[in-house]
């Protein structure tokens, strides 16, 4: 039996939800599906992890740049090649499992397809990085993966869709979404792999942060006691 329509469960929304069997309206679903949380408007952009980028890059100058690069790629290759055999296993035969997780090796393997390995890595480290700096950005786990995944999409052109626009009078770009199971799936693989080199950057920025905190408490010190 029906139920009736509901108010949509994101405090302070009047709008009622899509139908008596879904908890939020139109604009809350389809936050939800987007960024993983209903509540949250906004993901994180790329232009917002460039700062973070940039001091990836610096990082690994500064350390053994040819290991990390070489490590870097060894991770591409091995999810690139996991995410093809499975591929071609599944569409080999007749059952080829949940639907979401086909999609998500096919969004793995062509994002890696064409990105850097190099540029993967960083890009993926950099959301490490912001979270661990800025961590209001991410109102829970969930938000944090979502994000994760779109700026690794983003690396890609195949992530993005077109039309004409008559009122810009311009070709507009589109962002194509993903289904959330395809999304957790992408980023499960995503974690799984990249982690530690997320940790080992937050932990090297950490350190050098540290010792430039520490330079200047001496320099302090040094000129108070002149005083």
């Amino acid at each position: 039996m029906q139920g009736t329509v509901a108010p949509c469960a994101v405090s302070g929304c009047t709008k009622r939800t899509r139908s008596w069997l879904s908890r939020f309206c139109e604009l809350h679903r389809a936050r939800r599906r987007r960024h993983g949380d209903a509540a949250v408007r906004s993901g994180i952009w790329l232009k917002d992890l460039k700062p973070y980028i940039t001091r990836i890059r610096r990082l690994i100058r500064k350390g053994n740049s040819e290991k990390v690069e070489r490590a870097l790629t060894t991770l591409h290759t091995f999810v690139s090649d996991y995410a093809r055999d499975e591929i071609a296993e599944r569409e080999s035969r007749s059952l080829q499992g949940p639907p979401h997780e086909l999609q998500a090796l096919r969004v793995v393997a062509h994002v890696l397809e064409e990105a850097k390995p190099l540029d993967v890595g960083i890009t993926l480290a950099a959301v490490w990085l912001m979270r661990a700096r800025e961590p209001w950005r991410f109102l829970n786990d969930q938000v944090f993966r979502f994000d994760l995944v779109r700026m690794f999409r983003k690396l890609a052109s195949m992530s993005y869709g077109s039309y004409w626009s008559p009122a810009m009078n311009a070709v507009h770009r589109t962002y194509r979404e993903l289904r959330p199971a395809t999304i957790e799936t992408i980023a499960t693989m995503l974690i799984e792999v990249y982690a530690r080199f997320g940790s080992r950057i937050i932990e090297a920025d950490s350190a050098e942060r540290a010792r430039r905190k520490e330079a200047r408490t001496l320099i302090d010190q040094g000129l108070t006691s002149q005083v």
